[in-house]
């Protein structure tokens, strides 16, 4: 015969969820509470059905989409995050590709102006993120790592845009750029597709938003394609993929910061 066990004053949320076993047996019926209260230790008070099972980790509250980011306006790139931009891509040299022999430093330039697209209305930090996450399904599929860095600018013409660097193997080049087009929701000019000649070249003009300083000891060029607008940006202004990240970079024993040589010269 089985019944609920008695409780004087207010039931705790315990009584709700333990079926004490009759007389007969009562060892289980400890072992029962013992057990869900090990399991749920915020249930074992008499306030414990009026408690919130403990959050998790503290941090920033999630924030909608759609809804302002967190993070303050900046109006140039750090120090830090060119450094962490060009050892990122000396770094992806060395990621290996699908095919045997082959490395997956990016070989795909894109850039993308929000406000030429279907997403304009939704702040940049969403737009970025969600084609990104389509951008590591397709090259998931494909069997190829996800190697990309980015670096958000805002200009005078374009407003706010893009800057991607991705790796994109050549036969699935001209499916990237039509999916991607639908992943942005852009046409025309709203999404400019080139492919990457030098890679020093790319990082100098990703680093043409920096401030000055940086910019000097960098080599970026004082002509107008290399201009600095100095415009200000909500939400991260630069980023670099897991696969080539301080972390992937730690596990492989390249280094923290690694700036070739080659980093530090002016583009010819």
């Amino acid at each position: 015969m089985v019944s609920r066990a008695p409780f004087a004053g207010p039931k705790p949320a315990l009584a709700r969820v333990v079926t004490l076993v009759a007389s007969s047996r009562p060892s289980e019926g400890l072992r029962t509470v013992k057990a869900a209260t090990a399991a749920r230790p915020y249930l074992a008070t008499d306030k414990g059905k009026h408690q919130k099972p403990p959050a998790g980790r503290p941090g920033r509250p999630k924030r909608k989409p759609g809804t302002p980011t967190h993070r303050k306006a900046r109006a140039a790139l750090t120090r830090a995050e060119v450094d962490e931009l060009f050892t990122a891509l000396n770094f992806a040299r060395r990621v290996p590709a699908g095919r045997v022999g082959t490395f997956a430093e990016p070989n795909r330039s894109i850039t993308t102006v929000w406000g030429m697209t279907s997403r304009a209305r939704l702040p940049a930090p969403d737009n970025i993120r969600h084609v990104l996450t389509r951008a590591a399904q397709f090259m998931r599929r494909t069997g190829e790592p996800t190697v990309w860095a980015y670096v958000q600018e805002w200009g005078p013409v374009k407003g706010v845009h893009w800057h991607l660097l991705i790796y994109v193997p050549a036969d699935q080049w001209r499916t990237f750029r039509k999916r991607f087009r639908s992943w942005a929701g852009g046409k025309g000019a709203a999404i400019d597709f080139t492919d990457i000649r030098t890679m020093h070249g790319q990082k100098l003009y990703l680093a043409k938003e920096s401030a000055d300083d940086v910019r000097a000891d960098r080599g970026v060029p004082d002509d107008e394609r290399h201009a600095r607008r100095g415009g200000e940006v909500m939400g991260k202004r630069m980023a670099v993929s897991t696969t080539i990240n301080r972390a992937a970079r730690k596990r492989a024993g390249f280094g923290v910061a690694v700036v070739e040589f080659s980093d530090f010269r002016r583009a010819a």
